[in-house]
Parts: structure tokens; sequence; C-alpha cells
């Protein structure tokens, strides 16, 4: 009689034990959900940006750091960032729903420091931030040239892509030399050619790889495009010029040194 009894109960154990394991095993997932969504919020994605809420560091994509952030600047739908370099270029760049715009001093700016600046909308054509953008553009395309010409010369028409991203450098030269003399007309001019060249030298670049890491290790090439692609944004922003070719997610804080980049054979 025991022995039945025993047998009738094991089944009811054995049901009650999958119950039990079934109810506990939704607690647990939810319990990796929160978990999971601590780390999103913590290092939350922002249009092909990483920014991390408990550092206040914003990254781009291939988790090169722009910097800190401690005021609210940076916004989920930000886009083409632009940082701060130094203490020269000292404010940011971004596209906002379409719109783009300049704030000032967000370079060294402690958590404890109150910043009583305000973004500036950037309106299209009116060369008010020309001078600053092509000396951003000038240091930017400066390093990416000595990148290239360190890391990636085994690469299929490296000779070609060097001369054209030399050409990228020596028009932001030109264009910082002629905002001083306010020619704005010669400047649109110049700037409508950066759109094809960068995205030549994007296409053929991208597809290239690096023969060791000498120049800059914490920056990749893909950073230095998603950089210059921002640049060039901003400038044909503010220069009137419409873009021609399908627009990216785009992306150096620090200073690179004096080194120049060497001028194409």
């Amino acid at each position: 009689m025991k022995n039945q009894i025993l047998r009738c109960l094991l089944p009811a154990m054995a049901i009650l034990l999958l119950s039990s394991n079934a109810k506990a095993q939704p607690h647990h997932s939810r319990n990796r959900s929160h978990h999971g969504n601590m780390n999103q919020h913590s290092n939350s994605r922002i249009s092909g940006y990483q920014f991390n809420n408990r550092s206040h560091t914003v990254r781009d994509r291939y988790g090169y750091s722009y910097g800190t952030y401690h005021q609210d600047i940076i916004h989920p739908n930000s886009r083409y960032i632009v940082p701060h370099r130094n203490s020269r270029h000292n404010g940011t760049y971004y596209q906002e729903n379409g719109r783009y715009y300049y704030y000032p001093q967000t370079y060294n700016i402690r958590p404890d420091q109150h910043l009583n600046a305000r973004p500036q909308q950037i309106t299209y054509g009116s060369f008010s931030r020309t001078e600053d953008l092509g000396s951003r553009l000038e240091s930017i395309a400066n390093d990416f040239c000595l990148e290239l010409h360190a890391n990636y010369r085994h690469n299929r028409n490296f000779d070609e892509v060097y001369r054209e991203a030399y050409q990228i450098l020596e028009t932001a030269k030109y264009i910082h030399k002629e905002d001083h003399e306010k020619h704005q007309g010669e400047i649109a001019r110049e700037v409508s050619k950066l759109d094809d060249l960068f995205h030549h030298v994007q296409d053929e670049v991208s597809r290239w790889s690096s023969d060791r890491d000498h120049h800059n290790p914490a920056m990749g090439i893909q950073s230095h495009l998603g950089l210059l692609e921002s640049t060039i944004h901003h400038l044909m922003n503010d220069a009137g010029v419409r873009p021609r070719h399908a627009d990216g997610n785009g992306h150096n804080q620090g200073s690179s040194g004096t080194r120049t980049a060497p001028r194409p054979n």
C-alpha cells in the first residue's frame, strides 16, 4: 500500500518541481534583462556614437573617444559630431533634426563648472564658422595623410588615393586662407569639390588593410574618415553647398603635434 502511495506521489512532486522551475525562470530572465538595461543606460548608442552616462564620454562607433561632455550637449539624435580638439578648437559641432549647431567651449569643462553657453544654430550659407571649420579640417586632413603614409602604403591605388587625400588638406588650407580675405564665392566653389574627393577616398580606403599600427594607435582609419566626413558636412552647410552623395553617420580630442603630412610623389 505504501509503495502504491509513493508511486502516486512521485509524479505529483515532479510536476510541482517543474512548475516551480518554470516560475523561477522568468524571474531570472527579468534580472538579466534589468542588468542589460543598466549597461545600455550607462553606454547607450546615439546615431552611430556611444555615450557613457556614467563617465560622460562620447565615442564613435569604432570606440575612439571624443572626450568628456558633462553638460547636456550630445543628444540621442545627434549626428556629424565634430568634437573639441584642444584649447584652440574648444567647441563642438553637431547636427540635430537636420539642423547644424555649434556649442562653444566644451573643452576641459569640469562637472562642477556652470556653463552659460548655448548652442548656436549655423544657418545654411551663413559663412559664420568657415574659418574655424577650415582650420579643423586642415588639422584632421593632415592627421589622415600622416596615417595613410605611415600605415597604408602597401595598398592598391595608394598613390592616387594619397594625392586626393592631400588635395583635401590643400583645399582646407586654401579655404582657411580665403576666409580671411572674405572671398565667399571662391570658398563655396572649393567646398563643393570636397564632397566628391572625400567619397572617392572613402570608397578606396574602406577596403584597405594596415601593415602596422604606427602613427596613432588610438584612432583607426575609419575614425579618421568619420571625422573628415562630419567636418566636410558642416563646412558645406556653412558655405551653402548641398551634398551630392548619400550621407553616413558622421565622427579628436587632443593635439596631434606639429608634424606635417609629407607631400605626394
